[in-house]
C-alpha cells in the first residue's frame, strides 16, 4: 500500500525514553486538505563532545555512519505522488522496497539516516559534564548544552562520575612526555676584550644547537612526578645539561591530563606545585604559581606568551643559555652566561660565573640608564644545586632589559669588557621545556616513524621545519619527540597490548537510563556509539559498505590507525591488530537490558506499510534482536566485538 503524504515513521523507546524530534501521529486528521504538513525532522542528530584526543577520529567514523545505507527518502516512482520533506523515510511506494526489509547482508547500518556530528573540544570532563547535568536535576553555576547524546572522553571513567554512565572503550593510546631536542642558531658574534687583545666568536644562521634534554631518552615515573613536584628543577638532575626545566601542563579536565595524573598518582597541574620558580634573587621567590598550562596536545602555546603572574617577573627573565662554552658562545641570542637578564627595578644581576667580575666591578646595559657598579657576589642555590651566581648593584636597574640588548661590563682591577645578547625567551622557553602529550596525535600530527620492531621499536625524533609538530608553525632547526617511560620504548607494540606504562583507552559515553537524574541515551545514540553499537559489533566483520566494497570494519579500523591510534580486537594482549571479535566485559546496565520495542511497531500513521521489522535492535548486537543468526555473545555471556565497556553503576554520586 502507497504511503500517504501526511503520514509519518513513528520512532520508538528505548529504556522508557521516546527519542527525542523523532516521533509524529498522522496529521491528516487536523491537517485541512491541499494544506502544507510542518513536522519535526524524521531523523535524528546524534551529538557528540568533550575529548580534543578523539575529536578528529569521530569525525571521520562520523562519515562512515553517516554515509552508510539507509532508508530511501526520495523517488522517482510515479507510484509515490509525494515524498515527505522531512527527511522521513518512504515506506513501500510501489516498485521501491522498504529499505529495512532487505536481506541480513544489505540491512542499513543507519537505518532511518540519523546523522552524527561532533561539538567542538572542550575537554573529556567536561563533555561528561555535560551529559550529567543536562537535565538541570544536578546544581551548576554554568550554562549546560541539553542537546549532547553522548560523550567523548580520553580517560577512563573515575569515582567522581555520576553513577548510570556507560564508557565504551574502542581504541588505544599512551601518553608520554614531550621535549624539542634541537633549536635553531642565529647569525650572532660575541667579542670579549681581555686586555691583551680580541676574541670573536660567531654562529651563523642555520646552526642546530641540543637542547638540554636532547640526550634524554628515559624518564622514570620518580623523575617525572619529581619534575612536575618541583623536585628536580634542573635538566642536570635527571641526565641533562644544566638548564632549569620550564614545566608546561594541559588543562584541568583533559583526558591527556586526567591519564597523567593517574600514572604518577599527583596532580601534574596543580598550581602549588614549586615548578618554574627558577630564582632571580638568590632564593626561591614567593608565590610560585605552578606549571605553564596549555591547550593538550598543541605546542602552538608553547612560548613565553603564555607565562602569567610571578612565571613572568620570576622566571621568565632568568632562564639561561642552552648552550656555549667558558668564553660565553654566543648562540641562538643565548650564552652560557645569564648576566644580561636583568629586571626592573632589580638590585641583583644573575650570572653563570663569578670569575670574569669582583666587587668593584662596573656594569653598564646599552639602552638602560646609568652604571651600576657590583658591591657583592654570592652563589645561587635551589633544590641543593648551585645554579649560577648573584651580584648586587647599585644603584637599582632603572628599566628591563630585553631581547637583543648588549650588555657589557668593565673590572677596574683587571680590565676586561664582556659582551654577549640576551636570551630569546620564546626558543630559550622552547629549549627548556617539558610537556606531555598523546602518542596517537604525535602520530598523526608529524607522521613520524619507528625505528626497530616490536616491542623493542623506538619513536623517531620528528623535523618541526617539515613535520606538524603539534600545530606549531617553526622555522628549520627545530626537532622533537616523546620519551620512554620506566625503560618501556614508546611504540606501537607497547600500546597495543596496554604495556606502556602510561597506557589508556578511548571512550564513547552514554547514558544506560539507570540514573533518572540523567536523560537515557536515545536508541539512534545506541545504534552507533554503544557497546552494540555501528562502531562495535561483530557483524560489521562481513557487512559490506555498497560504496566502496570494504568491510565496516576494515573501515572504521582504517579511520581510527589513520588518526594515530588503535582499534581494540582480541589481539591487543599481543601488541597485534586483527579483526577478531573479543569479550566486551560485563556491566550492570548493558543495552541487551533495555526495554526494546516488539516487532511491527516501527512504523504507524495512516497508510503506512506495516512490515514485520524489529527497531533499531536490528542493527545492533543484541541477541534475540540482532541480524538472523549474526548475533555474537561471548563464552561467558557478554557480548563480543571490537569494543570494551565499564560503567559507573557502583559509584556513590547521582
Amino acid at each position: 500500500m502507497a504511503q500517504s503524504p501526511n503520514s509519518r515513521l513513528k520512532r520508538v523507546a528505548v529504556a522508557g525514553l521516546t527519542v527525542a524530534g523523532a516521533s509524529a501521529l498522522s496529521l491528516a486528521a487536523v491537517i485541512p486538505a491541499g494544506a502544507a504538513v510542518v513536522s519535526q525532522n524524521a531523523n535524528n542528530i546524534i551529538v557528540g563532545s568533550g575529548s580534543s584526543t578523539t575529536y578528529n577520529m569521530m569525525q571521520q567514523i562520523d562519515l562512515l555512519f553517516n554515509n552508510a545505507q539507509s532508508c530511501p527518502m526520495t523517488t522517482a516512482n510515479s507510484a509515490v505522488t509525494a515524498a515527505p520533506l522531512d527527511f522521513g523515510c518512504i515506506a513501500g511506494g510501489g516498485g521501491d522496497p522498504l529499505a529495512l526489509n532487505a536481506s541480513p547482508t544489505k540491512t542499513p547500518e543507519n537505518p532511518w539516516a540519523d546523522v552524527a556530528v561532533e561539538e567542538p573540544a572542550i575537554g573529556s570532563s567536561s563533555g561528561i559534564a555535560q551529559l550529567e547535568k543536562a537535565s538541570g536535576s544536578h546544581s551548576t553555576s554554568v550554562n549546560v548544552a541539553t542537546n549532547v547524546n553522548f560523550a567523548r572522553s580520553s580517560r577512563v571513567a573515575a569515582s567522581s562520575d555520576y553513577t548510570g554512565l556507560n564508557f565504551v572503550a574502542y581504541a588505544e593510546d599512551s601518553v608520554s612526555w614531550f621535549h624539542f631536542t634541537s633549536v635553531p642558531g642565529a647569525d650572532q658574534t660575541t667579542t670579549e676584550t681581555n686586555g691583551a687583545g680580541a676574541t670573536t666568536v660567531s654562529t651563523p644562521n642555520g646552526t642546530t644547537i641540543a637542547t638540554p634534554s636532547a640526550g634524554i631518552t628515559n624518564l622514570t615515573k620518580a623523575q617525572i612526578a619529581g619534575i612536575y613536584a618541583g623536585t628536580y628543577t634542573n635538566w642536570n638532575q635527571v641526565g641533562g645539561s644544566n638548564a632549569p626545566i620550564v614545566v608546561f601542563a594541559p588543562q584541568e579536565g583533559s583526558g591527556t591530563q586526567s591519564t597523567f595524573k593517574t600514572y604518577l598518582g599527583n596532580d601534574p597541574s596543580a598550581t602549588s606545585n614549586s615548578v618554574n620558580c627558577y630564582p632571580t634573587v638568590g632564593s626561591t621567590p614567593a608565590g610560585c604559581t605552578g606549571p605553564v598550562v596549555i591547550f593538550e596536545n598543541e605546542l602552538s602555546s608553547l612560548n613565553s606568551s603564555t607565562f602569567i603572574g610571578n612565571q613572568v617577573t620570576n622566571f621568565l627573565p632568568t632562564i639561561p643559555a642552552v648552550a656555549g662554552t667558558a668564553n660565553d658562545t654566543l648562540i641562538d641570542h643565548r650564552t652560557t652566561s645569564t648576566e644580561g637578564n636583568t629586571a626592573k627595578n632589580a638590585t641583583k644581576v644573575v650570572v653563570a660565573s663569578q670569575t670574569a667580575m669582583s666587587v668593584g666591578s662596573v656594569l653598564t646595559i646599552n639602552g638602560v640608564a646609568g652604571t651600576y657598579t657590583v658591591s657583592a657576589i654570592t652563589p645561587v642555590v635551589h633544590s641543593g644545586h648551585t645554579t649560577g651566581y648573584s651580584a648586587t648593584v647599585s644603584p637599582k636597574v632603572a628599566a628591563a632589559a630585553t631581547a637583543g640588548t648588549t650588555v657589557s661590563w668593565t673590572n677596574t682591577t683587571h680590565p676586561t669588557t664582556r659582551n654577549f645578547t640576551i636570551s630569546n625567551a620564546d626558543e630559550a622557553v622552547r629549549a627548556d621545556a617539558i610537556f606531555f602529550y598523546s602518542f596517537g596525535k604525535w602520530q598523526a600530527q608529524t607522521h613520524s616513524s619507528l625505528t626497530g620492531t616490536g616491542q623493542y621499536a623506538s619513536l623517531n625524533t620528528a623535523n618541526c621545519a617539515t613535520q606538524d609538530c603539534g600545530s606549531a608553525n617553526l622555522p628549520a632547526g627545530y626537532s622533537a619527540t616523546l620519551g620512554n617511560l620506566d625503560s618501556t620504548p614508546l611504540n606501537n607494540y607497547n600500546t597495543i597490548a596496554q604495556q606502556f606504562p602510561a597506557s589508556r583507552y578511548l571512550f564513547n559515553v552514554y547514558s544506560n537510563g539507570s540514573n533518572s537524574k540523567i536523560p537515557a541515551a536515545t536508541a539512534p545514540t545506541l545504534n552507533y556509539v554503544s557497546e552494540a553499537g555501528f562502531i562495535c559489533k561483530p557483524q560489521n566483520a562481513t557487512l559490506v559498505d555498497a560504496a566502496s566494497g570494504h568491510t565496516y570494519l576494515s573501515e572504521i579500523q582504517s579511520a581510527i590507525e589513520a588518526q594515530g591510534f588503535f582499534p581494540i580486537s582480541d589481539g591487543a594482549s599481543s601488541g597485534v591488530v586483527n579483526q577478531t571479535a573479543g569479550d566486551e566485559g560485563s556491566v550492570t546496565n548493558p543495552v541487551t537490558g533495555m526495554t526494546l520495542t516488539a516487532a511491527g511497531s516501527q512504523e504507524t500513521g495512516t497508510g503506512a506499510q506495516t512490515a514485520t521489522v524489529n527497531n533499531y535492535g536490528l542493527y545492533m548486537n543484541v541477541p534475540g534482536t540482532g541480524l538472523a543468526g549474526g548475533e555474537k555473545t561471548a563464552p561467558n555471556g557478554d557480548l563480543s566485538g571490537y569494543c570494551m565497556v565499564s560503567s559507573t553503576d557502583g559509584n556513590a554520586s547521582s
